[in-house]
């Protein structure tokens, strides 16, 4: 804090940050000192290293959201947001809890569509979301929107199944209708709707609508 030479002080910060310490110095205390840094670098107008140590900082602690919006902000400055979005991948990639890939998923899916056309990087992320996390609705919904679009039934149908697998009875009645109907009216596969059709009946054993259904499709 005393010391008025900007690169003494990028020196002191460079030093903490790279020192490795057992046990290791709390991710707080870390998250200060690279958001301190960035600050030195930003006002010296040095914002290709900002990035690089914008890019590093959410390496080591992805799921903080003032290092992701440094990333971001940097990115958007400099018009580069291929390396933020590949970090995004890298760090989906990695294990964590439930909550962090959802939250992680969102801000990933919400920069890919700012900047980039094609969907494939939102598909990419929606399935490693629903790999760590199937009950992940919103991510569910939105690549079910994607696959429809794109016609890739068997990648849709796929995706069903993933969720039925691990469904509540409610929640596997609604997908079975969901399903059901999108194999007859979009994917234009009646088959594949009596199979969902069949496995939703013990489900709603008294449902006539889903009886005169099978009966139409049979």
């Amino acid at each position: 804090s005393a010391a008025e030479d900007p690169t003494q002080r990028t020196k002191i910060l460079r030093h903490l940050l790279d020192a490795r310490t057992d046990p290791p110095d709390p991710r707080d205390l870390r998250q200060k000192w690279y958001e301190r840094l960035l600050d030195v670098y930003h006002a010296q107008g040095r914002l290709d290293l900002a990035l690089a140590t914008a890019l590093n900082a959410v390496e080591e602690l992805p799921v903080v959201d003032s290092l992701l919006d440094r990333a971001e902000d940097l990115a958007r400055e400099l018009e580069r947001p291929g390396e933020v979005a590949e970090l995004y991948h890298r760090a989906l990639a990695q294990p964590m809890p439930t909550e962090s890939a959802q939250r992680l998923g969102r801000r990933a899916v919400a920069f890919h569509e700012e900047w980039f056309e094609d969907s494939a990087g939102v598909v990419k992320i929606l399935e490693r979301v629903l790999e760590i996390d199937m009950g992940a609705s919103w991510a569910f919904d939105r690549l079910k929107l994607l696959f429809d679009a794109a016609e890739r039934w068997d990648d849709l149908f796929a995706m069903f199944d993933r969720a039925i697998t691990v469904a509540d009875d409610a929640r596997k009645a609604m997908l079975y209708e969901d399903a059901a109907q999108i194999a007859k009216d979009f994917a234009d596969n009646s088959d594949r709707a009596i199979g969902y059709l069949e496995k939703l009946l013990p489900l709603k054993p008294s449902d006539a609508r889903l009886a005169a259904s099978l009966e139409r499709l049979y």
